[in-house]
């Protein structure tokens, strides 16, 4: 069941795809685009994940990072994953936040903004916490959150 969550959790930036296409200027190839991204996002998983088992075999870490040898080319590329994880981490909370300030609309800026910094301490307080067992959280937080993230939250959005 670990997979499963994973996967769900890899898709984590589709409740981005409604508003991109509403403020596209012409949306008639979008479709397509949007089909042809996600294909490659599968095979590019698939293709990695079939890779890693070939290399590497029975002895596989959670987190593919682990098997990195420590040269200042893996730090350097670590570092860039790290500022890329730290900038894109907020933007997962986007449709919560459209839906809190359209469940409570007369809350001031600076509520809306103590929310959102809320949000991401509590995540990133549970990240640090469960290090050890990054790969129960990440399928949990896939199964449990991400999954109605992705396919219920931007329908509701967009009713």
């Amino acid at each position: 069941m670990i997979t499963f969550g994973m996967v769900v959790y890899s898709f984590e930036g589709i409740p981005l795809v409604l508003p991109i296409k509403q403020s596209m200027k012409d949306s008639s190839s979008f479709e397509r685009v949007l089909i042809a991204m996600m294909c490659t996002h599968c095979v590019t998983l698939c293709t990695f994940g079939v890779l890693y088992y070939f290399t590497f075999g029975n002895s596989l870490f959670n987190i593919v990072t682990a098997h990195f040898p420590d040269t200042v080319a893996s730090t350097t590329m670590l570092s860039f994953y790290l500022i890329a994880v730290i900038f894109s981490f907020p933007m997962a909370f986007v449709p919560i936040n459209i839906i809190a300030e359209t469940i409570y609309p007369k809350m001031g800026n600076w509520i809306n903004t103590t929310m959102r910094v809320g949000e991401v301490l509590f995540a990133l307080v549970c990240g640090i916490l469960l290090s050890e067992y990054a790969d129960k959280y990440l399928s949990l937080l896939g199964s449990i959150f991400c999954a109605p993230l992705a396919i219920i939250i931007p329908a509701l959005i967009h009713l």
